[in-house]
């Protein structure tokens, strides 16, 4: 857990926030806040989803939260405007995530949202659902380093006034993962 002030301007695009150096390297879930957080736990949690090959890896935490938390969550697919012909793809997956959700017997909503924002998106909408968490893989840009983060998690951890727990994605037999009782690689 680390507080963060977030970073703009010119520390955002060269140098980034000590907590987004943080949530690059830790080999851990890291859960950031910034002083805006009120209360202690969660009652809306916000997973947004899109056609990146880790995004469905977070679920089982979001779920396991909800269920010790009672809280809600709001699915948010997430569709980049040039990505028009994968909305029926993105449809698929987010089934799968609300079918997991479904059989943890939990609360939640569907939204999906295409734009050329999407972290801007994602918080806008995670504000309009009062929530207080956002769920977010890290999605680094090279597997095979494992030290650049995704330009929407960096954006969303930096700007997000919403805490927000970042997961590192798995990199290896993406098979055995049992995130939605039947896991299938899309």
């Amino acid at each position: 857990i680390m507080g963060t002030h977030g970073a703009k301007g010119f520390e955002e695009l060269f140098i980034g926030s000590n907590a987004l150096k943080v949530v690059d390297v830790a080999p851990c879930p890291v859960l950031t806040v910034q002083s805006h957080a009120s209360k202690p736990g969660f009652s809306n949690i916000v997973l947004p989803i899109d056609r990146s090959l880790h995004s469905r890896e977070k679920v089982a935490m979001a779920t396991a939260l909800a269920k010790v938390y009672g809280a809600k969550i709001h699915i948010l697919g997430l569709l980049n405007d040039t990505e028009e012909k994968e909305y029926e793809k993105l449809q698929i997956v987010l089934d799968q995530v609300q079918h997991a959700v479904e059989n943890a017997a939990l609360g939640f909503t569907r939204h999906t949202v295409k734009g050329t924002h999407l972290a801007a998106e994602a918080l806008k909408y995670g504000t309009s659902v009062n929530a207080d968490l956002i769920i977010i893989m890290t999605d680094h840009e090279s597997a095979l380093t494992g030290l650049f983060m995704g330009p929407l998690a960096k954006q969303i951890v930096n700007h997000s006034r919403i805490p927000v727990l970042s997961i590192k994605p798995h990199y290896g037999n993406f098979e055995s993962l049992n995130l939605t009782g039947a896991y299938t690689a899309y």
